[in-house]
Formats: structure tokens, sequence, C-alpha cells
């Protein structure tokens, strides 16, 4: 606080203690109101940034970094210092909203489920990338396979996505969450792969109108050859996937980067909001994985898991199914 009341001072302010002018009170009014103001920008600017620095690969949300053209955004810039820009093929532009309602105003990206697309060109990770962590804040307006962030090419698939189904079916995997790490050098046509570690629904379940926002993450981590998938909505885990990918060359991180859809696919492509994503280029232990979602649900106003949820991870905790980080 005393840097603080230092910096109001430096604005030409000088505290009086009242005895020699009868205006000393309101001197010292006004310093403490340029005081708080100063403490308050300095919290939300410090509100912006991940708790956890160590490891970020890339970086970006709606706050900053976005550039518009007349259809929309056509540059969402890596905020992590490693200049790995998003950008979007002309008339493919997300929309931007400079305050969402349901995020306690904050600004975010919204995607048409059609062919709005942002391209990541610089390489996120090496191919042989065998560990990472993937934050996103988003909301889902559709109950069909949709991909949230991905790197894929032909069988090669990291995806954060939306599970896929048959509307009208009663399909209760329609919209879950999913985290599918595949690697086509081991195996040919997407074996192994980690994929049955869908939780929810969180998309848009047949009947809903009003969808949320929720904190996903997808994390990957190794154990030799072995890799192990885990899908995460609100800090709350599915069950992890462990395969053995018989090669430690995995190809998994080589294939084409997109926000908001798939290159090969554009019924793939994502329908909703998406504020926020964080990259870090290592498996997040336990802690450091709660504090960045803790951190993320506390900044977009999303509410804390339900007592329903949390009698749901004890179980998970006494069946032994809790994440091996």
């Amino acid at each position: 606080m005393k840097a603080i009341v230092s910096d109001a001072c430096r604005f030409g302010i000088v505290l009086d203690d009242g005895r020699s002018s009868g205006i000393g009170w309101l001197k010292t009014l006004v310093v403490v109101t340029v005081a708080i103001g100063l403490l308050i920008g300095v919290n939300n600017a410090a509100a912006q940034a991940p708790p956890v620095t160590s490891g970020v690969q890339f970086w970006v949300h709606a706050g900053a970094g976005v550039s518009e053209n007349a259809d929309g955004v056509s540059l969402w810039a890596d905020q992590s210092g490693n200049f790995l820009d998003a950008t979007a093929v002309a008339g493919n532009e997300p929309t931007f909203i400079a305050s969402e309602p349901a995020i306690g105003g904050l600004p975010t990206l919204r995607f048409d489920g059609n062919m709005d697309l942002l391209d990541i060109v610089p390489r996120i990770f090496p191919d042989n990338q065998s560990e990472l962590t993937v934050f996103a804040v988003s909301r889902s307006d559709q109950s069909d396979n949709a991909s949230l962030f991905s790197m894929r090419t032909g069988s090669n698939i990291l995806q954060l996505d939306t599970q896929g189904g048959v509307p009208g079916t009663g399909n209760t995997d329609l919209g879950r969450s999913r985290f599918i790490v595949r690697n086509a050098a081991d195996g040919g046509a997407g074996v192994p792969q980690t994929t049955n570690n869908s939780l929810g629904p969180y998309g848009l379940a047949e009947g809903d109108t009003n969808p949320s926002y929720f904190v996903w993450a997808g994390t990957l981590s190794a154990n030799g050859t072995e890799k192990t998938a885990v899908v995460s909505l609100n800090g709350v885990d599915g069950n992890p996937v462990t395969n053995d990918f018989q090669t430690t060359d995995t190809t998994i991180t080589s294939g084409a980067q997109q926000i908001g859809g798939v290159n090969c696919c554009n019924q793939l492509n994502w329908k909703g909001d998406i504020a926020e994503i964080i990259i870090y280029n290592r498996a997040l232990d336990s802690n450091d994985f709660q504090s960045v979602n803790s951190h993320l649900m506390t900044k977009y106003s999303i509410p804390e898991p339900s007592s329903f949820s949390l009698l749901f991870l004890a179980a998970l905790g006494w069946l032994g199914l809790f994440r091996k980080r």
C-alpha cells in the first residue's frame, strides 16, 4: 500500500495534516481515492495472468490481443511470449463479444459452428511432446461432436472436444466433454488411443436452451511409452485412460493446430463461445492444476461444483480413480 500511496503522490498530490490548510482533508481524500484506484488496477491486472506460469507454452484470452477486421476476429495474439498467434482465414472469422453477462461481463469469442476457425501456424510443441495440459473457458451451444482445440493431421489426433451422437435418440453421451489422444504411428488407423474418458453431459443437452460456461481441461501424462489422458470439467475429473503408445517418438503433437474446429472437417467446428485457452508443456500436478482451475472459475464467475459433484469426487477417490500426476 505504501508503494501505491507513493505512486499517488507522484501525481502531484501532497499529504497534509490539515493544520496548514483548511483543505488538507480534501488532499488526503484525493490521495486515498487515487491509491484505491491504483490498487484495483493492480489487482485486475494480476487477475488476468495464470497463477502458475512455469511451463506456459500458449495463452490467449479475449481481454487482450484481439484484432478485428470487417468480418470479425482476424488475429488472437498469444500472451505467453512465444509468439504463437492464432489467425483466421478471410471469411472464417469468429465474432468478438465485448461483454458477456454469463461470465461477469468479460469478453469472449463466439464461433458459429459453420466455418469460424482460428489457425495456429507456428508449432506449439515439437513432434515428440509426451506431456501437456490444456485449459479452456468455453460454452458449447450444440449437442454433437465438435472440437474446442485440436492438433490433427489424418489419424494423429490430440483434441479437446464434445462427444458426438445422434440427436433425438436419447444418447447419454451426447455433448459430453472429451479429451482424445491418438497416435497413428503406433498401429495404423487410430490405434492405440485414449478416448473413453468423456465426462458430462455439459454441452447443449437435448431440450436445453441455456448452456453454461465451464472450465474444460485435458491432461496428457507419460510413464515411458504409456500415455494417460484425463478430461476435466470445473475441476472434476473423468476416468483416466491409459494405453501403451509403443514408441516414445510420438507424433500426436505434429498435426495442424486449430481453435474452434478441425482442419479436416467443418462438421466438427465449434458452436459457442471460447474466452480463454492456456496450454502448458507439462502435465500439471494436482496443486498446480487446481490452482489454475480455481483461478479461471473465479475470473469468469463460474459456480463451484455442486455438492453432488463433490460427493462424486469423493467416491472416485475411494475407488482409486483420481488422476495420477
